[in-house]
């Protein structure tokens, strides 16, 4: 199977040429070559590079594994502090001891999340599919509110591309195994 490297590496090398291939056609349909900031080309190669990886998230041993794990620790913490005013009085203290509890708070469910998603998830299931491709960047697509519609396709197509690929890439090489199976098996019968 193609490894971490791998699939890092065509998302590397298969950017520029998606960002090609992405201008020629925006062209085509505008009549008008948008003039795309570091900034945003940048972002689209982060994007495509995290989704050329992404759908090893079910497997637990996978550095994107670790990084959703603590990604989902971050976000607990965040949403904790963001929202805290809905749980805020019913804390006895303040100051920096309701700030340490809310970080233990946030850490704690983060990591139950974490537990839970890879105890419900499997290797090569759902997150291997063209369907979540789809679904996490439709999902991208409507989180990024700021964005010119250019902008947020751009984005988006960046993440499905790169996920795309990694599936592309597994699929090959699958293919591949399965040949050299029907070979040998061939040569042991004669």
């Amino acid at each position: 199977m193609p490894n971490f490297r791998t699939h890092i590496i065509s998302g590397i090398i298969g950017f520029p040429i998606f960002f090609f291939v992405f201008n020629i056609i925006s062209y085509l349909f505008t009549k008008n070559f948008y003039s795309f900031s570091a900034s945003e080309i940048t972002i689209s190669y982060a994007l495509f590079i995290l989704g050329s990886d992404f759908p090893d998230v079910d497997h637990q041993k996978s550095l994107i594994n670790r990084f959703f794990r603590i990604l989902l620790i971050l976000v607990s913490v965040y949403y904790f502090f963001e929202y805290d005013y809905i749980f805020k009085h019913y804390i006895p203290f303040k100051g920096p001891f309701y700030y340490l509890l809310i970080i233990f708070v946030g850490i704690s469910v983060g990591t139950l999340f974490g537990i839970i998603f890879n105890n419900t998830t499997k290797h090569r299931g759902a997150w291997h599919s063209i369907l979540t491709a789809v679904l996490l960047s439709v999902i991208l697509f409507l989180l990024n509110t700021k964005y010119y519609i250019l902008i947020k396709f751009f984005y988006s197509f960046s993440l499905f591309i790169g996920y795309i690929t990694h599936l592309s890439l597994d699929t090959i090489n699958t293919n591949l195994k399965k040949k050299k199976r029907i070979k040998i098996k061939n040569k042991k019968l004669r």
